[in-house]
């Protein structure tokens, strides 16, 4: 199936708040919903191979393994890769992994990729976070972001991003202080002292 990713872009201003809309970068069949995680339980990273896995008690150490994460009938949702190790605490329910790239997939339409030195899941508040310099982009890299630190809420399937973020598509540029990419809303929104520059040509 063709990509759906990024066609059609178009731009809202709120005056009171300096808020952009970008529409039509990402799709979904659901309605919009809350920014705020819904305490219900994270599925279970798949289980490591005899080779990749040391368990001790509370906590769990995965070398070279790879977290996925599926829906009800068995499509993967989105794919973790770590170039080092994963870190399970049983104490805190958290996944930590250096180096990682994560793969956001939906069928129809184009993977959005995401590169961090540093990744951190939070099982109890059901968030994935990706920090210390995140570039996050289309499978056909025509959008690119960049960013300090990026937070995906699994339960609203949203990408949240704040601090100083950069993002690019064709010949131009946006920068803003926050930035919000809605899966089910089909938006990109930016908002905090947003600015538009074009691109100088090659």
């Amino acid at each position: 199936m063709g990509s759906r990713v990024g066609p059609t872009i178009a731009v809202v201003a709120v005056l009171a708040g300096l808020t952009v809309v970008v529409v039509g970068l990402i799709s979904s069949r659901h309605p919009p919903a809350v920014e705020e995680p819904i305490g219900t339980q994270l599925p279970e990273p798949d289980e490591p191979g005899p080779d990749q896995a040391v368990a001790e008690l509370q906590d769990l150490t995965i070398k070279g393994a790879e977290v996925t994460q599926k829906d009800a009938d068995g499509n993967v949702l989105w794919r973790l890769s770590a170039a080092g190790k994963f870190d399970f605490s049983g104490d805190t329910q958290t996944l930590r992994a250096a180096d990682v790239r994560w793969e956001l997939t939906r069928p129809g339409y184009q993977t959005l990729i995401v590169e961090a030195p540093e990744f951190l899941t939070n099982y109890p508040e059901r968030t994935l976070k990706f920090s210390q310099g995140v570039q996050a982009y289309t499978a056909d890299r025509s959008q690119l972001f960049e960013m300090p630190e990026l937070v995906y809420q699994i339960d609203t399937e949203k990408l949240i991003a704040e601090g100083r973020v950069r993002f690019r598509y064709g010949g131009h540029q946006a920068t803003a202080s926050r930035l919000v990419l809605d899966n089910r809303a089909e938006q990109v929104r930016m908002s905090g002292g947003v600015r538009f520059t074009r691109l100088p040509s090659n």
